[in-house]
């Protein structure tokens, strides 16, 4: 295998991984939105990234071209 046939097949297993990916990464968002609210920690909602987080999240549900 050369190197862009490698790069291609790490490719193909980001993409087969994507939405379960997505999926985990929702998870993580909901669940610590969840802690940071239970202990009243708005900046732990707000913070970079978190924001980050959900920008991710909103690119990949396409409701976000940036």
């Amino acid at each position: 295998i050369n190197e862009n046939d490698k790069g291609v097949l790490a490719n193909a297993a980001l993409i087969a991984a994507a939405p379960e990916l997505l999926n985990s990464l929702k998870n993580v968002v909901d669940s610590l939105d969840y802690w940071f609210k239970r202990n009243g920690d708005a900046e732990g909602c707000n913070s970079l990234m978190m924001q980050n987080a959900r920008k991710v999240i909103a690119r990949a549900e396409g409701r976000d071209n940036a």
